[in-house]
């Protein structure tokens, strides 16, 4: 055990020696929030098809939208109350009254409704949908307009889809859509990782986050003018600054402007910040040390998408597959199929340096496997996440980012033939 403590303290230490600093976030205030990092509109691009092929068909999983915070340990309560109180004492100082202001802010977004999605979460999935329709237009456009639409029973999940599909309907109003949600579809649009994982993960993690508890002074000496009575009211003042950090990925979606980590040391941002990352990755990637109990998980949902795509290119009855749920199966399905860049296989011992991209799984994070067709009847499918042109791992594309997808269908369904 103590020669495990002493790796994991050495993990820390790197982890706080190359996360980003707090004093460079001022262009992009929300990125310690991984999983809570609202999504980037950047500019999109596309390699050509090789000659003669023509976008046919579409599969899309998508997360839903920034949304409100989840009670953690009743956070809000209990961040605000503390706040409240040195208020009512005149205990606050100048940054103390901006986070008093900008937690009321996040509250009154929050207005007691768990996991809502938030205007910014509607605007990211209408934004999303036109820029899919502008990049796949002739799937849209041209042949069959029929379009499936599966979406996971939680209320963000289901209104994210409907902007998304509200957005598409103003864009082509021929398109037909059938939409479909249930314990069915939640099964495999939800699936997270064994409970077994789950406990090696969260045991792996309470070790290294042991290894630095802050004892709240400087957090105190921003926030409050006499320190030792604001250190009083906090009573545990590491599970105090971890709820406002839980409570800070929340505030540009719940409309903040401001950053509301640059309440927090940097100590503390790199402890959860590292710590979100590893519960991420660990409990949903195909990690070296749990990836293949997870992908067992996956593998329903994949296989879903799969076949779905080739009835749909059989039959040419069907113009796009959309799908929308959550963060979770969505890493999941990235390491599945071995996208570069989120679906590395990774050991604990990268974390988190090798998967800190912001965008690896924001809110509004999305998967295509987009399908191009030639005259002569073949197919290549290309997969595009999070508007980025993505390879797979341990498959060579025929050209660019393009793949046939006969090779793709028999690597992750082996047992059956692609139709012709």
């Amino acid at each position: 055990m103590r020669k495990l403590l002493l790796i994991l303290s050495g993990a820390v230490l790197l982890a706080c020696s190359t996360a980003p600093s707090a004093s460079g976030q001022a262009s992009d205030p929300d990125i310690w929030g991984t999983s809570c990092h609202c999504y980037e509109f950047h500019p999109e691009t596309d390699t050509p098809a090789p000659a003669g092929f023509k976008p046919v068909y579409l599969s899309h999983y998508g997360r839903h939208g920034s949304r409100t915070g989840m009670k953690v340990g009743n956070m809000y309560d209990k961040v605000l109350a503390v706040l409240a109180k040195a208020d009512s004492l005149r205990l606050l100082t100048p940054e103390g009254d901006s986070l008093l202001a900008e937690m009321r802010q996040v509250v009154e977004c929050f207005d007691g409704m768990e996991g809502r999605l938030t205007r910014l979460g509607e605007s990211e999935q209408h934004e999303l949908a036109r820029r899919i329709y502008k990049r796949y237009r002739p799937v849209f456009d041209k042949g069959c307009k029929k379009v499936r639409v599966e979406l996971s029973t939680v209320p963000r999940s289901i209104v994210s889809g409907m902007c998304f599909v509200q957005t598409l309907t103003s864009l082509q109003p021929r398109l037909q859509f059938s939409f479909d949600t249930g314990e069915k579809y939640f099964a495999y649009i939800n699936n997270t990782a064994p409970k077994s994982v789950l406990a090696s993960v969260r045991a792996l993690r309470d070790s290294l986050n042991a290894l630095y508890v802050s004892d709240g002074s400087e957090f105190c000496r921003r926030i409050f003018s006499d320190p030792v009575k604001g250190l009083d009211l906090l009573g545990d003042p590491d599970k105090y600054q971890h709820y406002l950090w839980e409570c800070a990925r929340e505030g540009k979606a719940s409309g903040v402007e401001a950053n509301m980590f640059r309440h927090l040391p940097d100590p503390e941002l790199h402890k959860w910040w590292s710590d979100a990352i590893r519960s991420l990755y660990l409990s949903h990637g195909n990690s070296v040390e749990f990836g293949e109990q997870r992908m067992k998980n996956a593998e329903p949902l994949v296989r879903v998408m799969l076949s779905q795509a080739q009835e749909a290119l059989s039959s040419g009855s069907v113009a796009a597959d959309l799908k929308f749920g959550h963060d979770y199966p969505l890493i999941a399905t990235a390491g599945y199929f071995g996208l570069e860049g989120v679906g590395d296989r990774l050991s604990w011992k990268d974390l988190p340096d090798a998967w800190a991209d912001p965008m690896n799984i924001p809110f509004a994070s999305n998967l295509q496997m987009a399908f191009y067709r030639n005259r002569a009847g073949e197919v290549l499918v290309k997969f595009v996440y999070n508007g980025r042109e993505r390879k797979l791992r341990e498959l060579t594309p025929v050209s660019g980012p393009y793949y046939r997808w006969e090779e793709v269908f028999s690597r992750f369904f082996p047992e059956q033939a692609v139709l012709e």
